[in-house]
């Protein structure tokens, strides 16, 4: 009892540690899987694809699970480093890595969304 009375005299407060929420690295696995399955299916060989009777249209849906994986991507890991920056105030190295993330998925994005229109 005396140690809870002098940590309330000299002012010393339990740290509080804010809750982590995995909605950002849930949505940062999916668009990572989203675009692994776009980068798959567009550089596969034709015969691991027999399932596709088009070569357009299985072109297509993998630059575009490669575009929206990225975009998810970006979005996800922008809004952890935002988060992480919240926390610690500062520019962290967990900050520098998920805003890096983020661009890297915007990059694999905008890439293969010109190669798309292209």
């Amino acid at each position: 009892m005396t140690l809870l009375n002098e940590r309330q005299e000299h002012g010393i407060h339990p740290v509080f540690h804010p809750s982590r929420t995995i909605t950002e690295s849930v949505a940062g696995v999916i668009g990572a899987l989203a675009a692994g399955l776009g980068a798959w299916m567009y550089y596969a060989a034709d015969n691991v694809l027999w399932f596709w009777n088009t070569a357009e249209f299985a072109i297509d849906w993998s630059l575009g699970l490669l575009v929206a994986g990225g975009l998810i991507m970006t979005a996800a890991f922008g809004i952890a480093a935002n988060k992480v920056f919240r926390d610690d105030w500062r520019m962290s190295a967990r900050a520098y890595m998920n805003a890096a993330l983020g661009f890297i998925g915007l990059a694999v994005a905008v890439t293969f969304a010109l190669i798309w229109i292209l």
